[in-house]
């Protein structure tokens, strides 16, 4: 087996994006992965800061989720003034998605714009995601 890649995993390694092996001394590949590192190779994250961050965005929680976390984080009540206080179209779009959407994405638009209205910065739109992942 020719070693092209090595990325880090819970459990072990995925080598050349294709062989997961495990962190076991008792597996056949276990010791091919520790003579690759041994001659000065570095396993690389399992995905880098840019795709961390595009998995992030992307997450989907529930509105219900959302409201919850909403909620929890004392904003829920804030909503609505949030969304008048926007221009036109851009409000009764809001509006919409805040009314009849089934789910909603941390980079959806509409979620940067009401989370200046409410005031809040990325990293705790990015916590307040988390929160509702949880609920």
């Amino acid at each position: 087996m020719e070693i092209q890649t090595v990325k880090l995993q819970d459990e072990g390694w995925l080598i050349n994006g294709a062989m997961s092996v495990p962190n076991d001394p008792a597996n056949r590949h276990y010791q091919i992965v520790q003579d690759w590192i041994v001659d000065g190779n570095t396993p690389e994250p399992e995905q880098t800061a840019d795709e961390l961050k595009a998995a992030k965005m992307s997450k989907a929680v529930s509105m219900r989720q959302a409201r919850l976390a909403l909620l929890q984080a004392g904003k829920l009540a804030d909503i609505e003034a949030a969304i008048a206080a926007l221009p036109e179209p851009d409000k009764t779009a809001v509006s919409i998605e805040w009314e009849y959407a089934q789910d909603v994405r941390r980079d959806h638009t509409w979620v940067q714009a009401l989370g200046a209205q409410l005031g809040m910065t990325d990293d705790e739109l990015d916590n307040l995601f988390a929160l509702a992942e949880s609920l």
